[in-house]
């Protein structure tokens, strides 16, 4: 992301409750006009719908021993509900921000993860409060919190800053909640279980780190804490 030298906004949003507001309808819909837009095949986009169709009307789930039919919203726990969820919320991305002919042009850098978005804004402050008004107003159910600033915001696991330079730099961000949980190396796992946990966590970093001296940093954080796990520091190393 070093291309952007310029001062754009830094913004997060995230989609109140979007698996629980979601009317089916809309969602099937949404999901069918994205397959035909493609050029899906229509016999199975049209087999594909009338599956999710059936899902939402046949979701039984315990509750205190109670058998319960969820009638409306998505239907929680299915395993289709991630895939649901994000690809019509694809449509109405591509319908109303990306080739909005108001907002749009102001969008340099956009993504999604779920219900959390995170975009490069390069308009006002008053522009982009009217357009959160917009996007709480695209449908009757979909309602947006946000947060923006001209200097760091974080998005998931990820710290998005502007450097002296106005360059983009990206790190790693952790609640302060966050505790040192990783698996303690006296668990009767498999070694090779361990040693995956290590490089996993490595790469992560590696990956969230755009500067060499925070990524030295942030690397010897993560070997304190294998250390304090139990792990020995030649594993780690390696």
């Amino acid at each position: 992301m070093d291309e952007y030298r310029y001062q754009p906004l830094l913004v997060t949003m995230d989609i109140e409750s979007l698996f629980t507001v979601i009317p089916n309808e809309w969602g099937i819909e949404s999901i069918r006009e994205l397959l035909h837009s493609v050029d899906y095949n229509k016999n199975k986009c049209d087999l594909i719908c009338a599956l999710l169709d059936i899902v939402p009307a046949n979701n039984v789930f315990l509750f205190q021993q109670q058998k319960y039919l969820q009638k409306v919203d998505v239907a929680m726990g299915t395993a289709c509900v991630n895939s649901y969820t994000n690809l019509s919320l694809v449509q109405w991305e591509r319908t109303h921000v990306l080739t909005n002919s108001t907002y749009g042009r102001y969008i340099e850098w956009y993504v999604r993860f779920v219900d959390d978005i995170c975009l490069l804004w390069n308009g006002t402050e008053v522009e982009l409060n009217a357009f959160f008004s917009y996007l709480n107003n695209t449908t009757q159910f979909l309602r947006f919190t946000s947060q923006y600033s001209m200097t760091e915001i974080d998005f998931l696991d990820v710290k998005v800053r502007k450097d002296e330079l106005n360059q983009i730099r990206t790190g790693l961000f952790r609640k302060h909640v966050r505790r040192n949980t990783f698996l303690h190396n006296t668990s009767m796992h498999p070694d090779h279980t361990k040693v995956n946990i290590i490089k996993g966590q490595v790469y992560r970093i590696m990956r969230l780190f755009n500067d060499d001296d925070e990524l030295q940093i942030a690397l010897d954080q993560l070997k304190s804490e294998f250390l304090n796990r139990g792990y020995d520091a030649r594993t780690i190393d390696r």
